[in-house]
């Protein structure tokens, strides 16, 4: 084989054929190189295909793979097992699962089928299907599942409150009926294959003879589940070689573990650890910042991208005064550019894009939007406009159709097909009959709730503008509170922000004192219908593309830019409640964001953001600060009437803003000190207390404890140390807990007291 097209590393990779191998290839570093020609190698050395398996986790890749592999060599790779966790699964249960019990001839069920048979056991238990829901119960099934936790352990040790005990006799029954029916959801396919060959070492052995040498592609986003099956095909040769990048690992909320990346050592004895650090995608000065921010995480692995590409422009952070004109001024400097289809806007959350879409809209730009839904044809989204509609339009019955029952008040299609057929005979709206819908054959319990529904309306016309109006459904009519019992509580998390966008947008609209709440109602409401109107600008395909950095993972762009990036919001606030382990995930995806960039790297913030209809002030992120250093560059808006917490380096290290006493003084001496007027100052200092300090994790030479000693951990209680290694910035510790076994875990993060 020609191997004259890898650095030293990627051929060092690619010639290790034997034994665990762990290849830690950073951002860019030409992973998917090095994992083709590995398996192409393995053939040209005289490894039969049939021994040869390859993980991945999309078809797509998958057959990717396997068509460079058959390029480099012409033959052979279609022999090879090339597949995902859950292909692989099923191949193996359809051989071989009637020795755990079931039939051969299992069929697996889709997301709806499991919601079907959830729905008929909520009824059979006697709870309540309004305040109960599939959704919530299913989802803690599939993460039991993905921590391999059947019905019984979670009885046990997870029925802690009214939900979990509610989960764990849901899990039983779930259980006990897709066994009855011979099927398996998609998660069982995991688990099944799991128990298979804990409960049959000659299957387990004739797998492990089968493939004996064995690669796993993101490795960094397995769960434990997944762990458990590679490890037990590993155990008896050894061969294993996983790819992966513990600094791009974003996918925690999935059930992915970053813990089987970081313990690969501890995991397969002798392991060997390839770092891949030379980077083909980005500048220099990209690849600078983004070091520099990753740096500061404890969990990870040392390792420093370089590149041979130019060291390039430099890295621009520019904070602005609103997030509107953050939108505005970003969208002026693509369009100036026109590079469109070669430029990215990146956000932490997809609520994020509606000033975005909306200034593509005005400007005329041409966009996509990944991952997501263009914000004005969400859901949530469009049922707060529906409301809004048939409150200055009651003869929209298309609107009222929408939300007559949702969120849901006990009114039947049957009793709205009678409402719809009188109002085409009486030739008159659907809304003018609900105040006395009896009258047209509906039954008086859901004639109640309709007429419920009329003074609804009615009730929220009579408020002052269209950001009232927009309140009041929020708050008063239980909308997210069901979605909460339908869908569970992040999504409601996730729709309460959309409409609290939707809400700051119609602060624009208040009414002044010659225009009442309806012309302000209707002003909205155009202006909406244009931006939401326009789904496609341009039939090519040279567009702007807009997506969460989640989505953005595995792309490159030319010109990237990253929006929002501010505190509480890049990092969120809800991972700062997670304290350190969230901030690093965190981290972790800022790093992902700013390596997605091949030339241009411009990261922005804004001071001020509506939410709910009020402007909240916010400071730049704490990656900022961290970014830092040659070939940064920042640019901060000169804000009068701005405050922030005086918290000085040595309490929050990242946070270096300082006060001036200088009143209403609108210019700066240095780029890291904001001027703000005494009243402000004042304030702040007044609520020191709301604001949460961020403590950079030094290393101690020595534990408070050793091998051998007694500790307590606040989520796993009880256990013993069994070792201590020194892995760089931190120990990692294995401990043996009485209640959940054995784990390994990072003494700054764990926070283990001696006993």
């Amino acid at each position: 084989m020609d191997l004259s097209v890898l650095n030293d590393k990627q051929k060092e990779a690619v010639e290790c054929l034997s034994g665990p191998l762990l290849v830690v290839a950073g951002a860019g570093s030409g992973k998917t190189r090095v994992i083709t020609y590995r398996i192409a190698n393995l053939l040209a050395h005289g490894i039969k295909p049939y021994n040869i398996l390859a993980i991945t986790f999309t078809n797509k890749a998958a057959n990717e793979m396997k068509e460079r592999v058959e390029n480099l060599l012409g033959l052979g790779a279609s022999d090879c097992t090339i597949s995902t966790f859950h292909s692989l699964c099923n191949r193996i249960l359809h051989i071989d699962i009637e020795r755990i019990g079931m039939g051969k001839n299992f069929n697996i069920i889709d997301t709806d089928d499991s919601k079907s048979i959830m729905r008929k056991i909520i009824k059979d238990l006697g709870y309540d299907p309004k305040k109960n829901k599939e959704r919530p119960i299913l989802s803690e099934i599939s993460k039991a599942k993905n921590i391999n936790v059947g019905p019984e352990e979670y009885a046990a040790k997870y029925a802690i409150d009214d939900f979990t005990r509610k989960v764990s006799e849901c899990y039983n029954e779930y259980e006990k009926r897709k066994y009855t029916a011979n099927v398996l959801d998609f998660d069982d396919l995991l688990v099944k294959t799991a128990q298979l060959f804990k409960e049959n070492p000659d299957i387990l052995d004739k797998y492990q003879e089968k493939y004996k040498y064995i690669l796993i592609d993101e490795y960094q986003d397995t769960n434990d589940i997944q762990f458990l099956i590679v490890s037990y095909l590993a155990s008896k040769y050894k061969n294993i070689c996983v790819v992966g990048d513990e600094d791009q690992s974003i996918y925690s909320f999935r059930g992915a573990n970053i813990r089987n990346i970081l313990s690969f050592e501890s995991d397969f004895e002798n392991a060997k650890i390839i770092k891949l650090e030379q980077n083909y995608r980005s500048t220099q000065n990209i690849l600078n910042a983004a070091n520099r921010v990753i740096s500061n995480n404890i969990g990870r692995k040392e390792k420093v991208l370089w590149t041979e590409n130019a060291i390039g422009d430099p890295v621009r952070f520019e904070e602005y005064k609103s997030d509107k004109t953050e939108a505005d001024e970003l969208i002026r400097k693509i369009k100036k550019d026109k590079n469109y289809s070669n430029t990215a806007i990146l956000y932490r959350a997809n609520s994020q894009s509606k000033s975005i879409e909306e200034a593509c809209v005005y400007a005329n730009i041409p966009y996509r939007l990944i991952g997501g839904v263009q914000f004005y044809k969400r859901k949530e989204v469009k049922d707060m406009i529906a409301y809004l509609r048939v409150c200055l339009n009651a003869n929209d019955d298309i609107s009222l159709l929408r939300i007559i029952n949702t969120p849901s008040r006990g009114i039947g299609e049957s009793s709205i097909e009678k409402l719809r057929t009188a109002a085409i005979s009486q030739n008159c709206s659907m809304f003018s009959l609900l105040n006395d819908a009896s009258s047209i054959g509906v039954i008086k319990s859901t004639a109640s709730k309709m007429k419920d529904f009329y003074n609804i309306i009615l009730k929220a016309k009579s408020e002052v503008d269209v950001k009232s109006m927009l309140m009041f459904f929020k708050t008063k009519i239980g909308y997210l509170e069901d979605v909460e019992i339908q869908e569970g509580i992040d999504a409601r998390i996730e729709r309460e922000s959309n409409i609290d966008e939707l809400i700051n947008k119609a602060a624009e609209f208040v009414s002044s004192d010659t225009e009442d709440a309806m012309d302000s109602l209707n002003n909205f409401l155009n202006e909406v219908s244009l931006v939401a109107d326009i789904d496609e600008l341009d039939a090519s395909d040279k567009k702007l593309t807009l997506m969460t950095v989640h989505a953005s993972k595995g792309l490159e762009f030319d010109n990237v830019y990253i929006v929002g990036f501010s505190e509480n919001l890049f990092p969120s606030a809800m991972s700062l409640m997670d304290g350190d382990v969230g901030v690093e995930e965190e981290r972790r995806l800022a790093y992902v964001a700013m390596t997605r960039a091949r030339k241009n790297l411009h990261i922005s913030s804004a001071v001020s953001k509506f939410f709910q209809g009020k402007s909240a002030m916010y400071i730049p992120s704490r990656f900022v600060d961290e970014a830092k250093g040659d070939g940064f560059e920042c640019k901060y808006a000169e804000i009068s009437n701005r405050f922030y917490d005086d918290v000085y380096e040595e309490d929050r290290p990242y946070n270096k803003y300082k006060f001036s006493d200088q009143a209403h003084s609108h210019k700066s001496s240095r780029s890291d000190t904001y001027v703000v007027n005494k009243e402000v100052v004042k304030a702040a200092k007044a609520d020191l207390s709301k604001f949460k300090s961020h403590v950079t994790y030094q290393k101690p030479e020595k534990l408070p404890y050793d091998e051998g000693d007694l500790v307590s951990h606040i989520k796993f209680g009880e256990g013993k140390v069994k070792s201590i290694k020194d892995i760089g910035k931190d120990f990692e510790v294995t401990i043996d807990f009485k209640d959940s076994g054995e784990r390994i875990l990072l003494a700054g993060f764990a926070k283990l007291n001696k006993i």
